[in-house]
């Protein structure tokens, strides 16, 4: 478990933890812990716009489209790195 202030990184699969900045994995972290994109944004000193851009990128490097979808994804391949 994570201490306070730090974002555990999900399993992602490693030729995609690879390609995903480290602002992106910490994105994907907050998403995991059903954090909104305002809860992000307040969370990592960003605009609410910008989380929005980097689950863009996000979304287009894992070919899936729905936060929901992305999620469902991350938690079956066991949310460990």
């Amino acid at each position: 478990m994570a201490r306070e202030g730090e974002f555990p990184v999900p399993h992602v699969p490693t030729p995609l933890r690879q390609r995903l900045t480290e602002r992106e994995k910490e994105v994907v972290a907050l998403l995991l812990q059903g954090y909104s994109n305002r809860e992000i944004a307040a969370r990592c000193f960003i605009s609410e716009q910008t989380v929005k851009d980097h689950l863009k990128h996000i979304y287009t490097k894992t070919g899936i489209h729905h936060r929901s979808a992305l999620m469902a994804w991350l938690w079956g391949t066991n949310h460990r790195c």
